[in-house]
């Protein structure tokens, strides 16, 4: 896994250097992809994955990979000068008009680095439809979290599919689109409700942050967070405008420790298990052999015991 992370990030570098004629562009993307390095690649390596998997065998997986990196590192862009919430990525610590620029030139590489593989015209075209359409997808759920319309939890599932679970859907199907033109609809399925269940985790992760980055200091209605609202007046005030953030603040520790007492956690990880259990089922029940059904569980992280089960 190490050598298709490195491949990838050559890939990128490569497209940087090959597309990009501007010298203070291309050290600025080099850099920002640097920094995503540190992810490992995981939407690439699902593209990867998913290309091999279904008998997969040319070595362009790698650039296709790449170029749904260069878009998710794009959006991950945009979405932190959205949030205003990671000021230790460098794209949040130049000035806003380069790095709207820089991040939609990325998106663009993307989709021409893809354009540009050996692939069959018909395989490009499919795969660059599924970026195309869950990308717009993903805009669709990024607008209301970022307007703050989440109300409950069947919304906050929604939002989470079109944005998250688009995602997670697009890498695999991209991996799929190249190799095969059988199984978009069941990938695209269990894609979301993998991207579902891993939003989730990381919404868990986020709520229970001692630093400025905690959700409910921002807002966010999250799943755990919609649920601890239920059961904390003074946050709910909070959300509700009547109370100031500085007045939250000075209590943050509390609140987080509180946070991990009241159930919050466990409701939604049981809630992120439901939701790999359904992708479990969805594998299982797919029209392929046990063997290339083994790969999918590695490559999506998936304990292959939960297929069956009907929670």
């Amino acid at each position: 896994m190490v050598e298709n992370e490195e491949r990838i990030q050559f890939e990128m570098i490569a497209a940087v250097e090959k597309y990009i004629s501007q010298k203070e562009i291309q050290d600025y993307l080099s850099r920002f992809i640097e920094q995503k390095a540190e992810g490992r690649f995981p939407f690439g390596k699902l593209a990867v994955s998913h290309y091999c998997a279904f008998g997969g065998e040319h070595k362009d997986i790698y650039k296709a990979a790449a170029a749904v990196e260069l878009v998710i590192l794009s959006l991950d862009i945009f979405d932190d000068l959205q949030d205003q919430d990671n000021d230790l990525m460098l794209w949040s610590q130049i000035a806003l008009p380069v790095s709207m620029n820089l991040a939609t030139g990325l998106l663009t590489l993307g989709i021409q680095l893809l354009c540009d593989t050996a692939f069959a015209i018909e395989k490009k075209m499919n795969a660059l439809a599924f970026i195309n359409s869950l990308v717009t997808n993903a805009v669709s759920g990024q607008h209301k979290d970022i307007t703050n319309a989440v109300r409950s939890e069947a919304e906050y599932i929604q939002t989470t599919k079109e944005k998250s679970g688009s995602l997670l859907a697009m890498a695999c199907l991209v991996g799929t689109a190249l190799v095969t033109a059988e199984h978009h609809a069941a990938v695209r399925q269990y894609g979301e409700h993998v991207g579902i269940a891993a939003q989730i985790h990381n919404d868990i992760v986020d709520i229970t942050r001692r630093d400025r980055k905690n959700d409910i200091l921002h807002k966010k209605r999250t799943l755990p967070a919609l649920f601890f609202l239920q059961k904390n007046e003074r946050i709910k005030k909070y959300y509700e405008g009547t109370l100031e953030q500085h007045q939250i603040l000075a209590d943050k520790h509390a609140i987080v420790d509180e946070i991990k007492k009241s159930g919050v956690i466990e409701y939604a990880q049981v809630v992120a298990r439901i939701h790999l259990y359904q992708a479990a089922n969805l594998i299982q029940a797919m029209d392929i052999s046990s063997e290339v059904k083994t790969k999918l569980f590695v490559s999506l992280d998936i304990p292959q015991n939960m297929a069956g089960s009907r929670n």
